[in-house]
């Protein structure tokens, strides 16, 4: 079973990047169950629009000015508006007669030809060896040998054109220095780094701004709570007060209703004399004895009759006063 690297998606939909760890891959492979045809993958090349040199890319180019890729001048046209009417001169090999651009460059040629001896013969994976076998594959393409190659200069200042120059194409550059191709993958970690870090400020500041809105939020529903709470201590007390004079009033409506009565037993005839108490009662005699009863919430004296029985008794419950 070959051993492979982290696959990963390509820009078409049903296409997958896979590294193998050896030079020659399978035919097929099984991927989520579902077996797949493995073709050979190859990387277009990395040209420079601004300076048209494989290795880099525009945004990491060095060079301070914009070199014209019909006419290999610097100036601010571009090539489809480029006012030279001369012949077509090609930046890579120095040669008149073609552009950059164009399949017929020897130079592209052997770019090509030294890009797939470095992409078979290369143990990196892809992102860490790609540059690094496009640089070499340039350098080997000039027709110098890879192992007394010098890095390639690029113009970082304003280029001037000599005045007694042979050539009008001959370009000299008045602050020239070395790009390796290290200095381009620093170039572009820093990039990379600074845009993430950009975008990582963004994001802080929206998750800051979220926060304090939470948090003014969260203080407006706290005063909310505090005032539905307030609001429910006044309405308890109000219902507590009501129901104390529901109470009282409900006492007093059975108080009034149900008044303590007590009786009073006013005689209607003038006592007796000593004598006579020691004699037997007469019967035939008897008089009706007024009882008074007195209310003790109202304060008003009812008059009302209770008879004695035939002994001269009372009812139970009369007190004669």
């Amino acid at each position: 079973m070959e051993e492979m690297f982290a696959p990963r998606p390509m820009g078409r939909p049903g296409t997958i990047l896979i590294t193998f760890a050896s030079p020659s891959p399978p035919r097929e492979v099984s991927y989520w169950s579902f077996r797949r045809t493995v073709r050979q993958f190859k990387q277009r090349a990395l040209v420079c629009l601004r300076y048209h040199r494989p290795g880099h890319k525009a945004a990491t180019c060095p060079a301070g000015t914009a070199v014209c890729g019909k006419c290999g001048k610097q100036h601010g046209e571009t090539p489809d508006d480029c006012s030279n009417n001369g012949a077509k001169y090609c930046v890579r090999c120095k040669h008149v007669g073609h552009l950059a651009i164009e399949p017929e460059c020897p130079a592209k040629a052997k770019y090509r030809k030294n890009t797939k001896k470095c992409e078979l013969s290369r143990t990196a994976t892809y992102s860490s060896g790609r540059s690094k076998y496009q640089h070499h594959a340039w350098q080997n393409s000039s027709g110098v040998d890879s192992a007394s190659a010098t890095p390639v200069k690029y113009s970082t200042g304003t280029v001037r054109t000599e005045e007694n120059a042979e050539s009008n194409n001959e370009l000299l550059a008045t602050d020239d220095r070395e790009c390796t191709d290290a200095e381009h993958r620093c170039r572009d970690l820093a990039r990379e780094r600074q845009h993430k870090r950009a975008a990582f400020e963004e994001r802080l500041i929206e998750l800051v701004q979220q926060i304090g809105q939470l948090r003014i939020e969260y203080s407006h529903w706290e005063e909310a709570q505090e005032n539905l709470l307030r609001t429910a201590q006044d309405k308890a007390a109000e219902v507590h007060c009501k129901q104390d004079e529901y109470v009282e009033h409900c006492k007093l409506d059975a108080e009034r209703q149900h008044p303590d009565i007590s009786l009073q037993v006013k005689p209607s005839i003038q006592p007796a004399s000593s004598a006579s108490q020691t004699q037997p009662p007469n019967h035939q005699n008897s008089q009706v004895i007024h009882v008074i009863p007195v209310a003790t919430e109202q304060r008003h004296q009812l008059a009302t009759t209770v008879t004695t029985d035939n002994k001269g008794n009372l009812p139970h419950g009369c007190t004669v006063f």
